[in-house]
């Protein structure tokens, strides 16, 4: 499900102009040596090159820097690779910064304005650890916002996230083919996706809405009853990225069976539910985190069992 989806993804970008979506994305984390890298490498293969000298690139950057890389990939899909690497009170801004679809306004030296860098894209991030860790690690807690705009989605360990092997040997065989074929194949899909996206909005642009309209309302249904808005923003992210993978499918640039996409992003859907505690608000679910994780870690010397006798409860005089 993490590679379907992630390579889900990379068509998802020439979506969000004719569908009206605006920009945003996912972050895959989980233990090291889960695949992570090399699911996003598989999306990095739709467009070109995936190494870092071609479609992948490093979170390490300067906001500079990341505006540049964000306006390349204008439209198309940018992968940002080990958030880890990343100056922790940056990441925040650079989150809200590419969702913003435009970089800082600046000056030239003799105080006319430079041209503002911006762009529409998809980002696909991974990392060790979520969004808010790496926000704790500078002493900042991630806001609701940031977590909408790149929502942060479990993976499981090693093979676990690739459960079937396609026939070879074990998960390391796997992935030796998968790497090589990146490498012999890349950049074919998105030209072919977009041409075929251009004749369908050219023939049909209405219709191509209504398909949209119809998975945002299916995964919707997917959440629990009372949803916040919070989570249907994310739920109609991952209703694009399924809908990316179902057309490209139906192009004939996927050679998958119909659903195949839809399932993915179900089983992402369900981990990022899971791990998220629920579809309240955010504010909500990380004051109960907060509630949870004191009585954790004080449970045993704050909190001692009230003890009862003759009906009545009775304090054993200890400051709690």
């Amino acid at each position: 499900p993490m590679a379907a989806f992630a390579m889900s993804c990379a068509f998802a970008g020439p979506l969000r102009l004719p569908l009206g979506e605006v920009s945003a994305g996912f972050h895959l984390f989980g233990g090291s040596k889960a695949g992570k890298t090399s699911a996003c490498q598989l999306a990095a293969s739709v467009w070109g090159p995936h190494h870092k000298g071609g479609m992948l690139r490093d979170w390490n950057s300067t906001a500079n820097a990341l505006e540049a890389t964000a306006e390349e990939a204008g439209d198309g899909l940018l992968i940002l690779d080990e958030v880890h690497q990343a100056d922790p009170r940056a990441v925040v801004g650079a989150v809200y910064a590419l969702a913003g679809e435009g970089g800082k306004s600046r000056l030239n030296r003799n105080a006319t304005a430079r041209r503002r860098r911006t762009w529409r894209v998809f980002v696909l991030s991974n990392g060790e650890v979520d969004l808010a860790t790496v926000a704790a690690k500078a002493g900042a807690r991630l806001p609701a916002g940031a977590a909408v705009r790149l929502p942060s989605v479990p993976v499981a360990r090693g093979g676990g996230a690739w459960p079937n092997l396609h026939g070879a040997t074990d998960f390391a065989a796997l992935m030796g083919s998968l790497h090589g074929a990146m490498t012999a194949h890349h950049g074919h899909a998105a030209p072919a996706f977009i041409a075929k996206l251009a004749e369908a909005m050219e023939a049909d642009a209405d219709g191509l809405k209504a398909v949209l309209s119809g998975r945002r309302g299916h995964f919707a249904n997917r959440l629990p009853a009372g949803a916040e808005a919070q989570a249907r923003d994310v739920a109609r992210r991952f209703a694009l990225v399924a809908t990316a993978g179902e057309l490209a499918t139906a192009w004939g640039i996927l050679p998958w069976p119909e659903g195949e996409a839809t399932r993915a992003a179900e089983v992402m859907m369900a981990g990022w539910l899971t791990s998220r505690g629920g579809a309240g608000a955010g504010e909500e679910t990380d004051a109960l985190q907060r509630v949870r994780r004191f009585i954790a870690e004080h449970g045993a010397s704050r909190f001692p069992p009230a003890t009862e006798y003759d009906g009545e409860l009775v304090d054993d005089g200890r400051p709690t």
